[in-house]
């Protein structure tokens, strides 16, 4: 990665600032502190600067800080100004009601690409984690794979060198000729392929609203619109348990791949997916006894649940065992196979 020193120290000190409460979320005085490698006293001057501006706001209760809803008025009007996006979006809207998938129009920016149209798949009730206005690294996504596939073999080095290259997930290529590979593979059929090299997978739940049944590969299929419209007329979904052959069958295409497994399971005080879950490691242990299956109730749901699978993901990168990531999210591994 080429390293270009800033003219301006405090702009640059300013939007890393911006930057770590974006990506991070509400933090403290001390965590941003040691996050940016700087001083309190400085983080703090340039804390009421971004305050006196509108662009941050501290919370009265909690005195942690976070970006306000300006930023997103920057971007919104960034987006409006983009004729790309009314020339392209009859076209991937035509696109996503004949695939019955989930379409994004992105563009190059730099290094990376940057969503700037989605429209929701109609038919699949799987969706990505996407949004518009997110930025992903070209090196480890489909769509930076096709992107790239476009390009003469100098300018991909070129961005490969300026990109921080890590390893987000088991599926990430880090090695440029391996990369090439893909690339290679890519121009040969034309498309490209996202492998979990950004994103880990995840195990949906089934749902009913008004007396339909939806779910990933059940017909019908609702779209996102639909779904919260149902919401705002007073319709409650209800959820259903991963069952014990959905839980086989997503466990056993990770252990084909030769790969072990943690599964942080929604608490068992709501659901019965975590004992789907255990007794699937059990019956696959027996099929695949070489690999390590873990299981863990989470005793939490939802926005608990995702952070604790962040938490996870930054655990691994940073080089803990299972065991040494479970002690520091205080997570008892409650089923190890």
């Amino acid at each position: 990665m080429t390293d270009t020193k800033n003219p301006i120290q405090v702009s640059e000190r300013i939007f890393h600032t911006i930057e770590c409460l974006a990506q991070n979320g509400s933090m403290g005085l001390q965590e941003l502190s040691t996050a940016l490698d700087l001083n309190k006293s400085t983080v703090h001057r340039i804390l009421n600067s971004l305050i006196c501006m509108d662009y941050v706001r501290q919370d009265p209760e909690t005195a942690k800080y976070s970006l306000s809803f300006k930023i997103c008025g920057l971007s919104n009007q960034i987006l409006s100004q983009n004729s790309m996006i009314d020339i392209a979006r009859p076209f991937i809207k035509e696109l996503s009601a004949n695939s019955g998938e989930t379409v994004h129009l992105v563009q190059l920016d730099g290094i990376n690409a940057t969503y700037i149209d989605k429209v929701e798949a109609s038919r699949n009730s799987v969706r990505m984690i996407s949004m518009v206005g997110k930025s992903i690294p070209l090196y480890c996504s489909g769509v930076g794979k096709a992107i790239l596939a476009d390009m003469p073999d100098a300018k991909i080095e070129s961005i490969w060198k300026q990109s921080f290259i890590q390893q987000l997930t088991e599926h990430t290529v880090t090695r440029f000729v391996d990369f090439m590979n893909l690339i290679e593979e890519t121009r040969r059929t034309g498309y490209a392929l996202d492998n979990e090299e950004n994103e880990i997978g995840v195990l949906s739940l089934y749902y009913t609203i008004d007396g339909v049944t939806y779910g990933p590969g059940h017909e019908p299929q609702m779209s996102a619109e639909d779904f919260y419209a149902k919401m705002r007329a007073g319709m409650m979904p209800k959820t259903q348990q991963v069952n014990l052959d959905q839980a086989m069958e997503t466990f056993r295409s990770y252990l084909k791949q030769g790969k072990d497994i943690l599964h942080l399971a929604l608490t068992s005080a709501v659901s019965g997916s975590c004992n789907s879950a255990m007794m699937a490691a059990r019956e696959l242990k027996e099929e695949f006894p070489e690999r390590t299956i873990t299981v863990i109730d989470t005793l939490v749901g939802t926005l608990a649940q995702g952070m604790l699978v962040e938490r996870a993901v930054r655990m691994k990168k940073a080089g803990k065992t299972l065991e040494q990531g479970c002690s520091s999210a205080h997570l008892p591994v409650c089923n190890r196979r």
